[in-house]
């Protein structure tokens, strides 16, 4: 995914699942801004739809 101005992404954040928004982004390098934390994945991809705009995903698979 090509990080975006403004756009929220999640991930990984100790033992947890973190969101973070695109607070600057360059071609070569990008800073976020954290958002909050989320037990599970599929709370995180529910939420980052959310925030995006995107509606709500047909299916949830986690490939990892």
């Amino acid at each position: 995914m090509k990080a975006t101005l403004n756009q929220y992404y999640f991930g990984r954040h100790y033992n947890q699942w973190g969101i973070w928004q695109y607070s600057h982004v360059t071609p070569t390098s990008n800073s976020s801004t954290f958002i909050k934390n989320v037990l599970t994945y599929e709370m995180a991809v529910m939420e980052v739809y959310r925030l995006n705009g995107w509606g709500t995903p047909k299916n949830i698979k986690r490939t990892y």
